[in-house]
């Protein structure tokens, strides 16, 4: 069985921070809507309807991790806010019948 559970915040923190940077150093400093004005020729076309559809998706990635940090970063709070109210609250006597 196990004697302790519990979350190193610090350690948990410093992942959470690893993380933000890493998000925030995906770059797309391309805008989407470019055209070419010298060329009409499909591949060219067709390749930069591709890098903008990238682009686009890579933009709804960053998104996406966001929230997924800040999701994270609010998990460990609740755990930690839990294991300190457990921590300091009374204890319960884990022998015997208890009353429901």
């Amino acid at each position: 069985m196990i004697d302790k559970m519990g979350i190193n915040t610090g350690e948990f923190q410093l992942y959470i921070s690893t993380l933000k940077s890493s998000v925030s150093g995906i770059e797309s400093s391309m805008e989407t809507n470019r055209t070419f004005n010298q060329t009409n020729i499909a591949p060219f076309t067709k390749d930069l309807e591709h890098i903008i559809k990238a682009i686009e998706l890579i933009n709804k990635y960053q998104t996406l991790l966001h929230s997924d940090i800040d999701t994270l970063d609010q998990t460990g709070k609740k755990i930690k806010e839990t294991d300190e109210r457990l921590a300091t609250g009374p204890r319960i006597n884990t022998t015997g019948p208890h009353p429901l």
